[in-house]
């Protein structure tokens, strides 16, 4: 079964602020920052890595913290807790 979006799980990067999520199809087209070389590209959803990309929205870098995978009928995950 192939996965149909994707739950990004981030924070603005450098600050402990609060921890946001945004939903994405799985072929949608996402904003990155590759992590080893700075640059500024543009993959699908379902090809961003935790360990090699920061998410950029609005030319503002954020850590990805998780990914979480939503096949069809799945209730998302609960908000997370943040102490």
């Amino acid at each position: 079964m192939d996965i149909a979006q994707y739950q990004i799980v981030y924070r603005e990067k450098g600050t402990g602020g609060p921890v946001l999520r945004k939903t994405f199809d799985g072929d949608a087209q996402v904003d990155v920052r590759e992590i080893t070389t700075q640059s500024l590209i543009r993959l699908r959803a379902s090809d961003v890595s935790i360990y090699r990309h920061s998410l950029m929205i609005d030319n503002t870098p954020y850590d990805i913290l998780n990914i979480v995978g939503l096949n069809p009928g799945m209730r998302p995950a609960q908000p997370l807790c943040v102490l």
